[in-house]
């Protein structure tokens, strides 16, 4: 099933490109800043992989008390030092316009040390460079997502495991394809995630 956002009624059209994949891929991750202000331990994680979307609920960000909607997709959790799976991650993006250059990304972390929750305000767009003109540019990425919270912010909603009790921030570095189905993205994002609250 192709999903279609804002009235779009041809989803392979170029207007349902532009705008429902927008909104889409902004996805990769819930998002922070750079460094902690202690040296409490750096971990730079990818999430990496070609997954379908799927509709879910994820913890609340509008301020109404209850869980909003979103789209999720399952990658693998990447060591971004040894370039090895070490777990899992659900990305998920809740598009906050109508163009879907904005909106609020929430990640799960799955380690084998313990679960983090995450949830920030993610900003993407296409990719300004032409491939065929500059070959020097992958073709497979099409949009370009980051995430920069302000210093001191916390964005890690929960923990379990190692993380039961961690506060810390996430910054998001990612790139983005989609697939003509309109629901299907490759993913290649690094996230630094710093943390500075109770963690073991």
């Amino acid at each position: 099933m192709k999903l279609q956002f804002f009235g779009s009624k041809t989803a392979g059209s170029k207007a349902f490109r532009r705008h429902s994949v927008l909104m889409l891929l902004l996805t990769c991750a819930s998002l922070g800043s750079a460094r902690a202000e202690s040296a409490d331990p750096r971990l730079v994680v990818i999430l990496e992989g070609t997954a379908a979307g799927m509709p879910a609920m994820v913890p609340d960000f509008d301020g109404d008390g209850n869980p909003d909607p979103a789209f999720c997709w399952d990658l693998d959790l990447v060591d971004a030092t040894t370039n090895r799976v070490i777990g899992a991650a659900r990305d998920c993006f809740s598009p906050q316009n109508p163009e879907g250059t904005k909106g609020v990304g929430t990640t799960y972390f799955y380690f084998p040390q313990g679960t983090l929750v995450s949830q920030g305000k993610n900003t993407g767009q296409p990719v300004t460079w032409d491939p065929s003109m500059y070959p020097d540019v992958d073709p497979n990425v099409t949009v370009i997502t980051g995430a920069f919270p302000a210093p001191g912010v916390n964005n890690i909603l929960s923990g379990t495991g190692r993380f039961a009790a961690a506060r810390g921030r996430v910054r998001l570095s990612g790139a983005v394809r989609p697939h003509p189905d309109g629901i299907t993205l490759t993913f290649n994002c690094i996230l630094v995630i710093d943390l500075y609250g109770p963690h073991e």
